[in-house]
């Protein structure tokens, strides 16, 4: 898990990039600019996108999230396939408006499908840090929980 949320974090650094090199070309920095999709997807690159997977590969790296649990494995699932759906639906239907093929029908409900994963798996991500703040309270005491003498 830990490898597949650095490489997911280094995608996203690497998209950034890259859209940004190519909003250098006149042509292509009109039609990102004038399309709100494609504006909104760039965004939620720079802030979902690429600062969420950095922390969350921060986080697994230092060991605040236990990987070996199966909820936190899930959970970062959720919230990786949640940013990577957005992303493709957000570009996707910005694309399809700059072919001239209009709105994908239900793109808005599969937005909502797909971003309501960020938070579901954050949540569990929370849950799961509390869990584990309150073993670790009890077995140490609090104030040694604080501390982090794990």
């Amino acid at each position: 898990m830990v490898v597949v949320v650095l490489v997911v974090a280094r995608a996203m650094a690497l998209q950034e990039v890259l859209v940004q090199a190519a909003v250098a070309v006149p042509a292509v920095a009109v039609m990102a600019f004038t399309i709100r999709h494609y504006v909104m997807g760039f965004i939620h690159m720079n802030t979902l996108g690429t600062m969420t997977m950095l922390l969350l590969a921060y986080a697994v790296l230092h060991n605040w999230c236990d990987t070996r649990r199966a909820v936190v494995r899930i959970a970062l699932g959720l919230v990786i396939t949640g940013i990577i759906g957005s992303e493709l639906l957000l570009f996707g239907q910005g694309t399809a408006f700059w072919a001239g093929w209009g709105l994908i029908p239900g793109h808005y409900w599969h937005l909502v499908i797909a971003s309501s994963l960020i938070p579901l798996g954050t949540g569990m991500l929370l849950v799961q840090a509390l869990v584990r703040f309150r073993s670790s309270s009890v077995r140490s005491g609090p104030a040694q929980a604080i501390v982090g003498a794990d």
